[in-house]
Parts: structure tokens; sequence; C-alpha cells
């Protein structure tokens, strides 16, 4: 699906931006983006959903397209890049994950929301905290 418009992820702390599709549809998945959240929203099938916010460390703005740019609609391919830039400001930094059986919400942040989440360091320790469904889950460093 080609759409005149993406959008830009900006970091609170740096010039760097991440572009991410306003929508995508296919077969499989329905993802989308609430900006006023600052969330990526996936359903697979219309029978799960994975949700991305990132309020935290990022604003967002609808841009124009400009000239030709492939940017991936789905949770896995956009929290790894994201997940590496926030590491280069953070030396603990916590993705706080929700998980029903037809769900699982994901939340980058500077300290712990609840009792599940992953802590990460920089010097490359990854703790787990809580019973997390890592199959179901996008875990940067795990899954």
């Amino acid at each position: 699906m080609l759409s005149d418009q993406h959008y830009e992820l900006r970091c609170r702390e740096c010039p760097f931006t991440h572009g991410i599709p306003d929508r995508y549809s296919d077969a499989v998945l329905d993802y989308s983006v609430d900006p006023r959240a600052v969330k990526i929203v996936c359903r697979f099938g219309g029978r799960f959903t994975v949700t991305l916010k990132m309020k935290d460390f990022f604003t967002i703005a609808l841009v124009p397209a400009e000239g030709v740019h492939q940017y991936l609609a789905g949770i896995a391919d956009n929290i790894n890049p994201i997940h590496k830039h926030l590491m280069t400001h953070h030396d603990a930094l916590f993705l706080n994950i929700k998980q029903k059986p037809t769900e699982t919400h994901h939340e980058f942040s500077k300290e712990p929301k609840g009792r599940t989440f992953v802590r990460y360091q920089r010097g490359g320790g990854i703790d787990i905290v809580g019973d997390i469904n890592v199959g179901k889950a996008e875990i940067p460093g795990v899954s």
C-alpha cells in the first residue's frame, strides 16, 4: 500500500528520527499508528494485537513522502532500531510488557511500570522480570 505520507518519530533528546508507515493492511496484518500515544498497533489475522508505545522518548509528526522510501510495518522491524538508539542515551532502559491471551503491549520507559518488564543495561545486561511469554513478545536481544 503506497501512501503520500508517513510518520516520523523524533527523539526528545537528540536530532535522531525514525520513519514508520502511517498505515498498512494485508490479509495477515493490520498496522496503524496512534499519534496521541506515540504507539504502533499491529493486529494479526484479526485475532492477536501487539503494540509498542514510545511516548516517553519520542514525539511524532505526520510528514509528506519525499522520494522513494520503504518503511517497515510491524513491531519487530521497528523495535530493534528504536531500542538501539535509546540505549545510546540510557544506561538503564525498561521495556514494560503487559500480556493477555490475545494481546501483548510493549512500552519503553525510564523506570519499570508494573510487574512484568525487561531491564537493559549498556554493558549488555538483560534482566527479564515477571512472567512474560517471550514467544508472544518482541524483546530486543532475546526474541
